[in-house]
């Protein structure tokens, strides 16, 4: 997997529902949706996704062409790469299936959209970030970079980290599968325990 395209827009109402646009235009793993808002952002089952000027807004065309039983992982798998990101500047943990807390408020989220298209298994998978988002901005439930230490970040900055983060981890899970991953989520993840049976639609939407 040598090919990256990243597609930079200033606003747009969804980057998954741009990155499936682009599927269908016959994008390849991995292409990359970054904008500096949107006007219709989504997280798991409908729920919006408050999306205004100070977030990162990302979304990932990737091809993993893995089992069920392994893409019901995609989501933490990504997750665990914002956590590192974030980790160089605040206290971090994830909450299963796809959540990004900082101290017991929300700070990152990933929403993970799986479909075939022409034959071959496609995930998108969506990331939402508050980094220089102000308080009055967002929901009691929610926090920032900002608010969490007190100053602005470079939004590019930290998405070209997160970009070279999430690449690594997602070829590793191409490679070896989910389980690689399992002692790093543990140790930062609420509420995940791999050996408990899964369903697949608690982290993942089929499209």
């Amino acid at each position: 997997m040598h090919y990256l395209k990243v597609i930079n827009l200033d606003s747009v109402a969804s980057t998954n529902d741009y990155a499936w646009r682009e599927v269908e235009s016959g994008a390849k793993e991995i292409t990359v949706v970054r904008a500096d808002t949107q006007t219709k952002g989504r997280g798991r089952r409908g729920r919006g996704w408050i999306s205004g000027p100070g977030g990162l807004y990302a979304s990932f065309v990737l091809t993993p062409e893995k089992p069920i039983a392994d893409l019901y992982f995609l989501p933490l798998v990504m997750a665990s790469a914002v956590a590192k990101i974030l980790g160089r500047y605040v206290d971090v943990r994830l909450k299963w299936p796809n959540d990004i807390l900082c101290g017991n408020k929300k700070i990152a989220g990933i929403l993970v959209e799986t479909k075939r298209f022409k034959g071959v298994g496609f995930a998108v998978a969506g990331i939402g970030i508050n980094i220089n988002t102000a308080a009055g901005d967002l929901p009691d439930t929610a926090t920032s970079l900002y608010i969490a230490a007190g100053k602005e970040y470079n939004i590019m900055e930290i998405f070209r980290g997160l970009l070279a983060e999430e690449i690594k981890v997602y070829k590793k899970f191409k490679a070896q599968g989910p389980a690689v991953f399992w002692p790093k989520i543990s140790a930062l993840a609420i509420g995940f325990d791999p050996s408990q049976p899964k369903d697949a639609s608690s982290a993942i939407t089929n499209l």
